[in-house]
């Protein structure tokens, strides 16, 4: 029973230093290509567009949907609903590109290093 409670302690502490050993410790480096930051600019502002272009499209849907209703007309009631729908996934989806890219780097980080133990 002590060596097996052994074995647990210990091997926690064998794969930390292996995975150390091999650690290349690559980081994202905004200084080494030129123009990094004016992608980064660029990238927010397309992604503030699309943020704003999809609320106006919810709205818009929102507006056809209600108009259709007033209306009685069932392929205006259909049409607000689905771009209603479409619009307010494409606002979410485009909300959540930070959280997926933050949960993607965590998950990239937590992969192991091949020929550590």
């Amino acid at each position: 029973m002590h060596l097996i409670h052994q074995l647990i302690t210990e091997l926690p502490q064998r794969a930390d230093s292996e995975l150390v050993a091999f650690n290349p410790n690559i980081r994202p480096n905004d200084d080494a290509i030129p123009g990094i930051p004016a992608l980064r600019d660029l990238l927010g502002g397309v992604l503030s567009f699309c943020l704003f272009a999809s609320m106006g499209a919810l709205i818009v849907s929102l507006l056809i949907w209600g108009w259709g209703r007033m209306s009685s007309s069932p392929q205006r009631i259909d049409s607000g609903k689905s771009a209603t729908a479409w619009s307010l996934g494409a606002f979410i989806g485009f909300g959540m590109i930070n959280t997926i890219t933050s949960w993607a780097w965590g998950v990239g980080q937590g992969i192991p290093l091949p020929g550590a133990g």
